[in-house]
């Protein structure tokens, strides 16, 4: 797969991710314009900075995760960017804070390790970051956690190049990220739990 296809996949998994929230905030706004009674406007606010404050928190994460890392990529940052991200619904983050900065590369392969964690305890669990870096670790948690097969088929590099879909773009740019630092992606999948660590 050469890398306009790459890019491709990665912006169709981006439209995926924030259509729901900006199709939230649209929806909100055509209640206030269409509604008298005050209670519903205030309802249609409501739904508006809800959609508004989610496709923002996504986008903070996104320009990290999948832009140029820059010297403004920190541990801080990163961690600041997630922990807004899942502050609200199923997903919680448990990010230490502090820790000695690994580099802008080793915190971009760390944020992607938290949203492939995310993605394995999307019916409600908690990502913990185990390590920041250099070599980046994450452990996920719930009751029903668990990294989907075809997410697994990517890691265990099973899934040809020409064959990757958006659902799986996620996993085959965190392993990307990861050759690049000269990492494997190493995990462990189980009722309950998964965890993902960069290797050297």
């Amino acid at each position: 797969m050469d890398e306009i296809d790459f890019g491709a996949l990665l912006c169709a998994r981006l439209c995926h991710d924030l259509i729901s929230p900006v199709s939230a905030a649209r929806n909100g706004i055509a209640m206030v314009q269409d509604e008298a009674d005050p209670a519903m406007r205030t309802d249609a606010m409501a739904l508006t900075e809800d959609g508004l404050v989610d496709a923002i928190d996504k986008l903070k994460v996104y320009r990290i995760a999948y832009g140029v890392a820059g010297s403004g990529t920190t541990l801080a940052v990163a961690r600041a960017a997630a922990l807004g991200l899942y502050a609200r619904g199923r997903v919680s983050i448990d990010w230490p804070e502090g820790g000695a900065d690994p580099g802008p590369e080793a915190v971009r392969l760390l944020l992607n390790l938290v949203l492939l964690g995310a993605e394995a305890v999307a019916r409600g669990g908690t990502v913990r970051v185990v390590s920041p870096g250099p070599a980046p670790a994450i452990e996920a948690t719930g009751a029903r956690a668990g990294f989907a097969p075809d997410v697994l088929s990517v890691l265990d590099g099973e899934t040809p190049p020409d064959a990757l879909t958006p659902r799986q773009i996620q996993a085959a740019l965190t392993l990307r990220l990861a050759a690049r630092e000269h990492h494997t992606i190493a995990y462990t999948s189980t009722d309950g739990a998964a965890s993902l660590s960069a290797n050297a």
